[in-house]
């Protein structure tokens, strides 16, 4: 399992990241299959939590 945190624009296509993310796995690291997913928040409830 491979973790990547980033922050991701507003207004950013979440279906577009996780297929650039998939295609650079197979292209540049050779791996036949990949499951990524992405958990999306608001900075603001962050804020919020630890508060």
């Amino acid at each position: 399992m491979i973790t990547l945190e980033v922050d991701v624009n507003e207004h950013a296509d979440i279906g577009q990241i996780k297929m650039a993310v998939k295609k650079i796995l197979q292209q540049r690291f050779a791996i036949a299959h990949s499951t990524v997913e992405i958990n999306q928040y608001c900075q603001q409830q962050e804020s919020d939590l630890k508060d």
